[in-house]
């Protein structure tokens, strides 16, 4: 007791020593005599010490070696821990805030790790949200092409944009130093992808902008999305009606329904929120409770995403004892916080919730749908999914009142704004013979994977030739190169096949169809592989038929083998 009285009485020398030296040794001097705090002198100090963590976060500056050292001290050796950590928080707004070249935005996230994980509740969770950006810009910037690094970039802008209308923290200073960071780095970036732009006009590289697997991002869809004009309007026409049914979007795997939910917000009015909930992984769950709280937190970053909307951010702790009850109540949360917006809840592969249902051995999850659709005006639902005839006999119940809507291969004049055209003023950059176009039409019937999957060959081919005009015999070059890179659209049709239709696949393929049953010849042909003819069937896609063929010629060496 004697001992922590003395103590006392010393602090008010070591707070006026903390005060000195705040006057006396600002700027980079503040830098140089580190080694004059008091608690290099007095480690016992009980009392926070007045303006030491703004001290340190200003010698960070001119010191960073000695200002972390006297931080981990602080931390490690002193009773000043909330020094610490204002310090570091300090030094983490003022890092942030001085990011004004792209190299420092790259560089950032590497100087800020020392910071303790995870960081001061203070910074909350914008500080490991602008660490990811940083990081994000270092990877864009290591891309071997100009157009490359343009792309990079503008995924990070367009996270910082969503970073900027969630900015929300407890004080207001952070939120206002925050918001100078993210305006700062805008700024930077935008800068930085108008001078890729222009230095990519004179680059000899073709863009690869032709994507052959993976659906568009929201922020993408805009500029890339191309057609299906008439299934957009069967859609706002059904939204339109006093009770729109359930609107069943249903094609084969790879022909774009996950795109074309991306790009709903730019179709849809600005009354109408498309939110789309990911059921592939949200049937990731184990449990009606992991299941549920999925769909809410899809529902807040899907109306982030698409209609700059910030709904309530869902707990997962309070789905614990009933899990869609407790969903019901957040969604009437969500309709508070719309104001009077109404919302079209997208189950993107929507059967994947079957597996949810055999876990568990409850179909809440479909209860909870349909009185969602009886009692709350403001909701309509669209699922999304493939092999519509394989789904479980259940589905019939929840399904009555619904619209099907089918997506397949583009029309013709669409395929070819997607081969052309596929980014503004890409004639720039590559050109196609007529005859070209016409051989990618043939090859794939404007399905929209493989017209990708061919146009991208096609670019790598005429970067590594040095050249800009794409011509029919180039066309047939890649045609080998494009079915071995997209084998797994192949194999997916191959796997899903039965033995029977595998082997009438085979014999259309080579030209001899002995003999088949009508069943499996019509599930070929509601699958779209396969279409009538006046003397048999043949294959709708020529280049799917080149692929069995190959399959069948190798499965026969290996037979006489």
């Amino acid at each position: 007791m004697v001992a922590c009285t003395l103590r006392l009485c010393f602090w008010p020398i070591e707070a006026l020593w903390m005060v000195g030296l705040w006057l006396a040794a600002r700027g980079e001097r503040a830098g140089q005599v580190l080694h004059w705090l008091p608690i290099y002198y007095d480690e016992f100090i009980v009392l926070p010490l007045p303006l030491l963590g703004r001290f340190l976060a200003q010698a960070y500056r001119y010191n960073q070696a000695g200002a972390r050292q006297a931080i981990d001290y602080l931390t490690t050796h002193s009773r000043q821990q909330a020094a610490a950590r204002q310090a570091q928080v300090l030094i983490a707004l003022d890092q942030l805030a001085r990011c004004d070249t792209t190299r420092a935005i790259a560089t950032v996230s590497d100087q800020l790790r020392w910071i303790s994980q995870p960081p001061p509740p203070e910074l909350g969770p914008t500080l490991p949200a602008l660490l990811d950006v940083s990081q994000g810009v270092r990877a864009a910037l290591r891309f071997t092409t100009r157009y490359r690094q343009q792309v990079g970039l503008e995924r990070q802008i367009s996270q910082l944009r969503t970073l900027r209308e969630s900015l929300v923290t407890g004080n207001p200073m952070f939120t206002s130093r925050y918001g100078y960071a993210i305006d700062r780095w805008h700024d930077v970036l935008a800068a930085a992808i108008r001078i890729l732009q222009q230095e990519g006009t004179r680059e000899d590289e073709i863009p690869p902008v032709y994507l052959a697997g993976p659906h568009l991002r929201p922020e993408e869809a805009d500029r890339l999305f191309k057609g299906r004009d008439d299934i957009f309007t069967e859609i706002e026409v059904l939204l339109l009606a006093p009770q729109p049914p359930i609107l069943l979007l249903h094609g084969q795997r790879r022909t774009g329904k996950t795109s074309l939910i991306a790009y709903l917000p730019q179709r849809l009015p600005a009354d109408l929120v498309p939110v789309r909930v990911n059921v592939h992984r949200a049937a990731a769950a184990a449990t009606n409770t992991g299941l549920a709280y999925q769909i809410a937190q899809d529902i807040v970053d899907s109306a982030r995403r698409g209609r700059n909307l910030i709904l309530p951010s869902p707990a997962l702790a309070d789905f614990q004892a009933d899990p869609f009850v407790v969903l019901g109540v957040w969604l009437r949360q969500a309709e508070q916080t719309a104001r009077g917006r109404s919302f079209l809840l997208c189950l993107d592969e929507f059967q994947r919730l079957e597996e949810v249902i055999a876990a568990t051995g409850s179909r809440a999850v479909l209860n909870f749908l349909r009185d969602l659709l009886e009692h709350r005006r403001r909701w309509t639902l669209l699922l999304a999914g493939s092999h519509l005839e394989e789904k479980a006999p259940y589905w019939s119940d929840y399904l009555i009142n619904s619209r099907r809507l089918h997506i397949s291969y583009l029309r013709p004049e669409e395929a070819r704004e997607l081969i052309e055209h596929p980014i503004p003023d890409f004639e720039q950059h590559m050109r196609y013979e007529a005859e070209a176009v016409e051989a990618i039409l043939q090859l794939t019937h404007a399905q929209p994977f493989l017209v990708q999957l061919l146009c991208a060959e096609l670019v790598n081919r005429l970067n590594v030739a040095q050249r800009r005009t794409a011509t029919e015999a180039d066309v047939q070059a890649v045609l080998d190169d494009a079915l071995e890179h997209g084998g797994e659209y192949f194999d997916e049709i191959w796997n899903s096949a039965s033995l029977a239709e595998r082997g009438v696949l085979c014999q259309i393929a080579v030209g001899k169809l002995e003999s088949a049953n009508a069943a499996v010849l019509d599930s070929l042909c509601r699958r779209e592989l396969l279409e009538p003819t006046d003397d048999g069937y043949r294959f709708q896609v020529p280049l799917i038929q080149r692929w069995v063929q190959k399959k069948a010629q190798s499965s026969a060496r290996m037979a006489e083998f």
